[in-house]
């Protein structure tokens, strides 16, 4: 896609009123991270929800929302507390903890990735973080098992019901030889599975 298709994209999500979310799994500090969101991509122009690492320190929350500020606008950001991936390190002991205590105070964590491959530790993620913030899950995919290259991918709906509160699917949708069709499926199972787990 060029750049007038992205425009034209941007366009369409307004009109709809759609966010736009950017897994760019930002890492550095705030001064850099702030500097990345302007870039070749000038991804603070567009994107309304970006993902990140807490490795960096809490700093780079701010780094991210002062590059959303300098173009007046707002935006959230995704902390990752977990990853889907065999053999990552945030599975270390007290990783997932402190970017819970992190991101429960900041006003600019919109909310958390969680590991959507493995439900009982998505379900201790929604017990630390309680209601008071968003898990969106990767690792989810209808052909549930190992991908390439360290790809897990677990059922969406156990990943909803275990705590998720948004799936994110990528080669589960761009794969298919339908792309369309395969992603409304995915949107029916959320959505049925949200209800399911509200008690509805």
């Amino acid at each position: 896609m060029d750049s007038s298709g992205w425009a034209a994209l941007c366009e369409l999500a307004k009109q709809h009123d759609l966010l736009i979310f950017e897994d760019r799994k930002f890492a550095d500090i705030g001064p850099i991270s702030r500097g990345q969101m302007a870039g070749v991509y000038d991804i603070r122009s567009w994107a309304n929800v970006v993902t990140a690492h807490g490795i960096s320190g809490p700093d780079i929350v701010d780094g991210l929302c002062a590059g959303w500020n300098d173009v007046s606008r707002e935006g959230g950001v995704l902390l990752l507390a977990q990853m889907s991936s065999r053999g990552n390190l945030l599975g270390l002991e007290g990783y997932t903890d402190a970017m819970v205590q992190a991101g429960i105070a900041n006003s600019g964590v919109f909310g958390f990735i969680g590991n959507g491959s493995r439900p009982a530790e998505l379900s201790v993620l929604r017990e630390k973080v309680g209601d008071k913030k968003l898990i969106w899950t990767p690792g989810v995919n209808l052909a549930v098992g190992d991908g390439e290259m360290g790809q897990r991918y677990g059922d969406p709906s156990e990943a909803i019901l275990s705590g998720s509160d948004g799936i994110i699917v990528g080669s589960g949708i761009y794969k298919s030889e339908k792309p369309g069709e395969m992603a409304k499926a995915y949107a029916d199972i959320s959505w049925s599975s949200l209800l399911k787990r509200s008690g509805h």
